[in-house]
């Protein structure tokens, strides 16, 4: 298929891509997604009686983070945020020795282990596609080498 393309319609298919990366940077940078998790730690979810840590530094971690089940997440305010939760015990302020809920970002293993299988479905996806080009290749270049013989057989 590729074989069909100028290399005008090549030029321009890169350059069009370039132009959606660059737009799709510029909406990132300019609209942060990330936002919500931050807020999270500092101060409470809108609708919500629970109460946060005044601050943040000083807490101690009972519970390490952990994925929320699907009823918290459905639930719990603090589990919607980010889908993980970890119990906090407040050292200071007016909250000095309450437990308290709240959200976590994603636990790092699990972040590198989605890595990695990304990683590996590239790596398939490439193979895959590298010995698809290959065998094409060998076809097209015996079809080629017949096409040269049948020409030298009829005398042209």
């Amino acid at each position: 298929m590729i074989e069909f393309c100028t290399k005008k319609r090549m030029i321009a298919a890169i350059v069009f891509l370039i132009g959606i990366s660059v737009i799709v940077l510029v909406i990132e940078n300019r609209f942060p997604i990330g936002n919500e998790f931050k807020n999270s730690l500092t101060r409470p979810h809108e609708n919500s009686s629970e109460v946060e840590c005044e601050d943040v530094h000083e807490i101690e971690v009972l519970a390490e983070c952990r994925m929320c089940s699907s009823f918290e997440q459905k639930t719990m305010s603090y589990c919607k945020v980010t889908g993980y939760v970890e119990q906090v015990k407040c050292l200071s302020g007016a909250n000095k020795g309450k437990e308290i809920s709240r959200s976590c970002p994603q636990i790092a293993w699990v972040e590198e282990r989605h890595f990695w299988i990304f990683e590996g479905c590239s790596l398939l996806v490439g193979f895959a596609s590298y010995g698809i080009v290959f065998v094409r290749q060998r076809r097209l270049d015996r079809l080629l080498v017949e096409k040269v013989n049948r020409q030298i057989a009829a005398g042209v």
